[in-house]
């Protein structure tokens, strides 16, 4: 259910309600959240407006381009929102075990990935399957991390090789990187892997994030380190979350970019910033907010 937020307190500060429909903040509220957050907090309430909030308790959070966006529930089924906050789609499988990855690259066709039994599902932009990989008939047998490529097709990090690959729709290798930790010189341990704009990004919380063209060669390395989750959501900017908080860097060339208008927001591990809108997921639920 979405409920309009008629105020630009940011809820998303306090500590949770038990009641799911927002109400005024009063001036002791108010008075509390300057003593805290002070200069950060005046700026955003000028800058971002609140969208909307939807009461759904969910472990993670996933957008796309279009600024549609994701949430998988304790119960691993996924529900499609619209950008205006609607309830478009559902998807739950029972049968894989635990949902350990989405990859919206494409808004037209979504990446789960399953990581008990190695699969990979494909869905359409309606939640309905369109196909499927099982790494481990492909010889994959440390397949982690992974993600869509830019034509649909599939990135995998295979760490028994040392090689980033890319697989066509039969699993076969059609793109590959050199023995990486001959060419680099030191072993890899990557957690996340995104193409974006003609480039793959691997980050490896020792060195930085790697970046490859779309064959899969290396290309340079942003020295941005202790990195957990990467997220591109336009073509200007990075965001990493590292240090306990999102940070922001300049795609080109990793250099910090911070904007002290998203202070209130960067905290939180399950955060989407598109140009011009934020969504964060808490533990009763999503909100948005609009630049």
């Amino acid at each position: 259910m979405v409920m309009p937020v008629r105020h630009r307190a940011l809820e998303l500060l306090l500590a949770p309600s038990q009641e799911r429909r927002p109400r005024p903040v009063s001036w002791r509220l108010w008075l509390a959240m300057l003593l805290v957050c002070g200069h950060d907090l005046l700026q955003a309430q000028t800058i971002f407006q609140s969208l909307f909030q939807i009461a759904q308790p969910a472990k993670m959070l996933v957008g796309d381009k279009l600024q549609q966006f994701y949430l998988v529930t304790p119960a691993n089924e996924v529900i499609k929102y619209s950008a205006d906050g609607q309830l478009l789609y559902r998807y739950n499988n029972n049968t894989l075990g635990q949902l350990a990855h989405i990859d919206a690259t494409d808004p037209f066709q979504l990446l789960l990935y399953y990581p008990d039994f190695q699969v990979v599902l494909l869905l359409d932009r309606t939640l309905n399957p369109l196909g499927q990989y099982r790494l481990g008939q492909h010889g994959l047998l440390q397949p982690e991390p992974l993600g869509m490529s830019n034509d649909n097709l599939l990135w995998v990090y295979d760490q028994a090789t040392f090689r980033l690959q890319k697989l066509d729709r039969q699993g076969r290798v059609i793109a590959q990187s050199d023995d990486l930790n001959l060419l680099l010189g030191y072993p890899l341990q990557p957690t996340h892997l995104l193409a974006r704009h003609n480039a793959v990004y691997l980050n490896n919380p020792a060195t930085g994030i790697l970046i490859f063209d779309n064959f899969g060669q290396y290309l340079r390395i942003l020295p941005i380190t202790g990195v957990e989750r990467i997220q591109i959501l336009d073509d200007t900017f990075i965001w990493c979350f590292r240090q306990g908080k999102w940070q922001r860097y300049l795609a080109s060339g990793g250099t910090p970019a911070d904007d002290p208008a998203y202070a209130p927001f960067i905290g939180h591990p399950q955060a989407l910033f598109f140009r011009s809108r934020v969504y964060v997921l808490t533990k009763d639920g999503l909100a948005a907010w609009k630049r």
